[in-house]
């Protein structure tokens, strides 16, 4: 995958994550990521690559039931 591809899936992560009130699965962070049109083609395993080194480089968390979330997010929940 380009870097530019691997860049604007990171950015519209971060965009939909910022805008859920609760933790999601990935199918749904790929869903959402179909919908714009540079990303009709995003498979949803390059959508795991780039959420996996988000979630090593702490700008992502698991939650409980293999969902995903906002670091910032997370740390509000507390």
């Amino acid at each position: 995958m380009q870097a530019f591809a691997k860049q604007l899936i990171r950015e519209k992560v971060l965009e939909y994550l910022e805008k859920q009130s609760s933790p999601v699965g990935l199918s749904s962070i790929a869903e959402d990521l179909r919908s714009h049109r540079d990303l009709r083609e995003v498979r949803d395993s390059e959508v795991r690559d780039v959420v996996q080194s988000m979630i090593v480089t702490g700008k992502l968390n698991f939650a409980p039931g293999l969902k995903i979330e906002h670091r910032k997010a997370a740390a509000n929940a507390f």
